[in-house]
């Protein structure tokens, strides 16, 4: 994982690359690709990791009460990652539009 370009992310800021690279290993967080489709969270479960989106993009979309399936956003690496409280649930499902890597800690 190329820690230097996390520094560009505003939580990471004032934290040097190998203090992150520490940091990820002690934590176990790794990076992880996925493919067109893939989904990297579902509506409902349980937000209890953290996903960064270091390239691509992500399509979030919610199903409704009718069942219909809602586009929300599309999500981009634009230098943070995207709040979600610890123990809530995931506002909407998440899939691979043109990602390639995140960084996730299980």
């Amino acid at each position: 994982m190329d820690y230097s370009a996390l520094t560009h992310i505003p939580l990471f800021g004032q934290i040097t690359p190998d203090e992150l690279e520490g940091i990820f290993n002690e934590l176990n967080i790794h990076e992880n690709s996925f493919k067109k489709g893939e989904i990297l969270a579902l509506q409902d479960e349980p937000a209890n990791r953290l996903i960064i989106l270091l390239k691509g993009s992500v399509k979030a979309e919610m199903t409704d009460p009718s069942g219909k399936v809602v586009k929300v956003e599309d999500i981009e690496p634009v230098g943070g990652p995207v709040p979600v409280r610890a123990g809530q649930p995931f506002p909407g499902t998440g899939h691979r539009a043109g990602a390639r890597r995140s960084g996730r800690n299980p």
